[in-house]
């Protein structure tokens, strides 16, 4: 176990009433406690040692005496989260030997049923407190009934605690889903076990730890047999216990964090899991295969357009921009034909004669044509509002391109090689 990771570690707080200083004391890192510590192999081990020299381990959880946490269940309530753990006070208030103002409440819903416990606030504070200097993680805290399995038709469990647990060593016997009482481990506790028998017949006494000679006898002259399940927990029933972590001592987000911690423990999560990790994959597969096809497609689309070019112009020996190139040969071959082209000044000035046929006359200062554009200079306040939405309804129609520029100026091309917007 030395060498083996440890899943889990089961501390056992003392009874309050066991504390250095008694009920009034406290606990801190030299404390002795008792600890359990499971591996992922399910072997477990039994020690007693300091807070502080506790091992190290993926979760480590709390475990009271019996004797300190109120156990309960009730019909669940129909209300929220908030308003129940408000109203718990209430509801327990005659059950409870305590003030509820001291109380820690706690709960867990199970089907129409409320499970319920309550600590000491004091208690769980100190307690918490004694593991912070060491750096522990409590990740639950719970009752000693929750160590071991409840109860079925004929046979009931009993918690052993190690012998230098306790001064006088009481056991924890779970007599149904969230109660349990402590018995006796001497000849006293034969008493006990005669009545709850009578009160609910058993035949079996499923002990986790060592059973006392005296007890042992005991059980035996009552017709109970004794059977031996382990060193003092049952690692798969915490799992149902009551997390007293909740509230304010919350580690886990409330409720909900308790259902997605038992849910992630549980492992009903692997098998979406591993669903959305197999979707995953194609998903990444399908989108490598897409890019691929793709970019496939891109190649052979530049090497159709690079093929074109040089069947249409041989006599470009360095290819550097196929679309560019050809644009610009294009226009050279439409020039020496005697084709003009679109944006030439003969063209424009053409469609800038029609463009201005029904505006006033004497409204022009001067043209120039620069860049492939015409620009069109008028006299100081003839470009009006009015004429500048006939101009462009008439631009339209022409395909042309404009834009008004500062100065009463107006710059024409044709539809699409006008830089910098244009109507």
């Amino acid at each position: 176990m030395a060498t083996k990771l440890i899943q889990r570690l089961y501390v056992f707080v003392p009874a309050r009433r066991d504390w250095p200083g008694g009920g009034r004391g406290t606990l801190g890192p030299a404390t002795a406690v008792s600890w359990i510590a499971v591996g992922d192999d399910g072997s477990a081990r039994a020690d007693r040692g300091a807070i502080a020299s506790l091992p190290k381990a993926r979760r480590v959880d709390l475990v009271f005496d019996s004797r300190d946490v109120f156990t309960a269940t009730i019909p669940a309530p129909k209300l929220s989260e908030t308003k129940l753990r408000q109203a718990l006070p209430n509801l327990l208030e005659d059950r409870l030997l305590a003030d509820p103002a001291d109380l820690h409440f706690a709960f867990q819903l199970s089907d129409t049923m409320l499970s319920v416990c309550a600590i000491d606030r004091a208690t769980l504070a100190r307690a918490l407190e004694a593991f912070a200097p060491a750096r522990i993680a409590v990740r639950a805290a719970y009752s000693t009934i929750y160590t071991v399995p409840p109860p079925t038709d004929d046979a009931v469990a009993l918690r052993v605690p190690p012998e230098d647990e306790l001064r006088n060593p009481h056991g924890t016997l779970r007599t149904d889903r969230d109660q349990g009482i402590s018995l006796s481990l001497d000849e006293t506790g034969a008493s006990t076990l005669a009545l709850l028998q009578r009160r609910r017949p058993f035949t079996r006494l499923r002990a986790y730890g060592a059973v006392p000679d005296p007890l042992r006898a005991s059980a035996t002259e009552l017709g109970i047999a004794i059977e031996a399940c382990g060193i003092g927990v049952d690692a798969q029933n915490p799992a149902e216990a009551v997390n007293l972590l909740q509230g304010a001592y919350s580690v886990g987000g409330g409720i909900t964090g308790r259902w997605a911690e038992g849910w992630l423990r549980g492992g009903s999560w692997k098998a979406p899991a591993a669903w959305a990790a197999a979707c995953a994959v194609i998903a990444m597969v399908g989108l490598n295969a897409t890019w691929l096809k793709l970019d496939a497609q891109a190649r052979d689309l530049r090497q159709s357009i690079r093929h074109a070019f040089r069947d249409g112009f041989p006599q470009e020996t360095t290819v550097i921009d196929e679309v560019l190139q050809a644009r610009r040969d294009v226009a050279s071959l439409s020039a020496r034909a005697g084709i003009p082209s679109p944006d030439d000044f003969p063209a424009l000035d053409a469609q800038a004669a029609q463009l201005l046929a029904e505006a006033p006359v004497g409204i022009v200062s001067s043209i120039e044509y620069s860049h492939h554009a015409y620009t069109i200079h008028f006299r100081a306040g003839a470009l009006t509002a009015t004429l500048r939405n006939a101009l462009e309804a008439r631009a339209g129609a022409q395909g042309l391109a404009l834009r008004f520029g500062s100065g009463e100026t107006l710059r024409i091309a044709p539809r699409g090689t006008l830089s910098g917007g244009g109507a």
